[in-house]
């Protein structure tokens, strides 16, 4: 009867992958590609940030090439410099996108791939930092769908920079177990895993440090003491050498910030989720269409910002976790349930406002918090938190009732109901039209371009502010300018970014002669080191 046992385990193993596989097959087919559609012919996002997302993966890439001299200082919003550092900057996710225009890819086909590799990395580390914590085969599926597909997301579509998420599981895991047994290495993953993290997004970085901190809170209130602290050489090795890593990232934003000043409190306050912003679904959550997706439009400044929804799967499973809590208080899974759960509630009790309150202030003023400007985002991290507490009050309903080992493979199928997701509600531009866009300036500027001025500045003949949707298609104008010049390799005026330096905006808004002579005088740029090109781009000026 020996050999049975070694048989069964692969056995075990094998259906494990197959099902794994399976959700994850599915999660790709109805989320990313379904927004892809069946040509690849749709981006998610809208012309703004998809695109310039799409600038700076191709300026990562251009650099391995050698095709550009100096990463930060972009060739966009001439003569200033280090101006990546005015946005966030895909650092640690640009090898992918690279791999994929180095075999070939043009860059918007390279930014589907790019994107279809994060949803793979996002449900992969989910599952195998659930499989880990709770070694439930069905409920770690059904977390790591609703981290990596999750209708979260829709609300976050216009933002692929907030998509690289997959250091998020593994961070909060090795801190947990850091905590936990103190095990060096698990210190080791945390710290390096939140580094990584800080060069995949830093907005992403700064909110899973936030979510660290809940969590660090929340075990010290149950468990006292981690035991990890009582070893202070390896931890001090450690975070020294995660801080030095970081300067090369760090210090260009540094340098940045001294220069625009910090987001004030009341600038983002409208983006701070509201109590009813946690059951404010997209008009794309089929499911919830109708029934979550209406009561909050137009009710408030920015509502758009507050599809906080995660399913009701997390909320059930929430409820479940407390019920339990109350029933087994003396049993381990007490003490381990209710860290978790405070974790969440500490970190949803300093990202929410009540009326016109909100404890957010209070991590506002940490140094790098107040860069931000859409506290909303701080979902796309904090839903792990949703995910642990939701495995962890569903493992305790599954272990107490008949059958429960085989009824808990319905969790899974129910989280593919709870977050099903409409594309076509989807903010998305056409592939083809940015190709077309791109190509028609690149056609102007070979034209044009007398191959030895320092810069080009793209100009209009006149502007009309009362045109609809003015503001959009002005966005459209500057990246359309911006990708034709980086194809050819021509340094431009024009920009779109997070922020801008001061005196800028008016030669966004205008790009006239007036507004331009004022922009390089303020530079200290001769005039006739830019050349002007007038044409029309767009619509901007139709």
């Amino acid at each position: 009867m020996t050999p049975a046992k070694p048989q069964l385990f692969q056995y075990k193993q094998l259906t494990q992958l197959v099902l794994c596989v399976a959700f994850l097959l599915y999660g790709l087919w109805s989320v990313p590609l379904a927004w892809f559609e069946h040509d690849w012919n749709m981006i998610p996002g809208d012309w703004g940030d998809v695109r310039f997302n799409n600038y700076l993966l191709e300026h990562g890439y251009r650099c391995l090439r050698g095709l550009e001299d100096s990463f930060w200082d972009a060739p966009f919003m001439y003569p200033f410099a280090n101006v990546i550092a005015f946005s966030d900057n895909l650092l640690g996710t640009m090898p992918f996108y690279a791999a994929f225009r180095f075999a070939g890819l043009d860059r918007e086909t390279s930014l589907q791939c790019w994107i279809l590799v994060l949803f793979i990395l996002n449900y992969l580390s989910a599952y195998w930092v659930l499989q880990r914590w709770f070694g439930n085969l069905a409920l770690s599926i059904a977390g790591a769908w609703v981290f990596a597909f999750g209708i979260i997301l829709t609300g976050h579509v216009n933002h692929l920079q907030v998509f690289p998420r997959f250091m998020v599981p593994l961070v909060m895991y090795g801190t947990w177990q850091f905590f936990k047994n103190g095990k060096v290495q698990m210190f080791a993953l945390l710290s390096i895993g939140l580094l990584y993290q800080f060069y995949c997004a830093v907005y992403l970085g700064f909110i899973l440090f936030f979510c660290q901190l809940c969590l660090l809170f929340a075990y010290k209130i149950v468990f006292g003491r981690p035991d990890g602290f009582r070893k202070l050489r390896p931890l001090f090795f450690w975070g020294a050498l995660s801080v030095i890593l970081m300067l090369p990232l760090m210090l260009p934003y540094m340098e940045i910030s001294a220069i625009t000043g910090m987001r004030t409190f009341e600038s983002l306050q409208s983006t701070i989720p509201r109590p009813v912003s946690y059951f404010f679904s997209h008009p794309a959550a089929t499911t919830w269409k109708g029934i979550l997706s209406d009561h909050s439009q137009f009710a408030f400044d920015d509502w758009w910002f507050h599809f906080q929804f995660t399913g009701a799967l997390p909320w059930l499973g929430l409820l479940a976790c407390v019920v339990f809590l109350f029933r087994y208080k003396k049993e381990v899974f007490a003490k381990e349930a209710t860290a978790l759960l405070l974790a969440l509630i500490f970190s949803l009790a300093f990202t929410t406002q009540f009326g016109n309150f909100s404890l957010y202030h209070l991590i506002h003023a940490i140094p790098g918090f107040s860069s931000m400007r859409s506290i909303d985002r701080f979902m796309v991290v904090i839903v792990f938190s949703f995910v642990l507490v939701m495995v962890a009050g569903f493992v305790q309903v599954f272990s107490q009732i008949k059958y429960g080992k085989y009824l808990v493979f319905l969790i899974p199928l129910a989280v593919v109901v709870d977050n099903r997701i409409e594309p076509w509600e989807l903010k998305r531009i056409y592939k083809q039209e940015a190709r077309d866009e791109r190509n028609a300036v690149k056609e102007v500027l070979e034209n044009n371009y007398d191959g030895h001025s320092k810069a080009v500045a793209y100009m209009v003949t006149n502007v009309n502010m009362d045109l609809p949707s003015y503001h959009d298609k002005l966005i459209r104008d500057h990246l359309s300018i911006m990708t034709a010049a980086q194809d050819l390799g021509i340094k431009v005026v024009n920009a779109y970014s997070g922020h801008y330096p001061p005196g800028y905006m008016d030669f966004f808004d205008y790009r006239d002669e007036a507004t331009l002579h004022a922009w390089l005088q303020a530079n200290q740029i001769n005039d006739a080191d830019v050349q002007r090109i007038y044409a029309p781009v767009g619509t901007i000026n139709q």
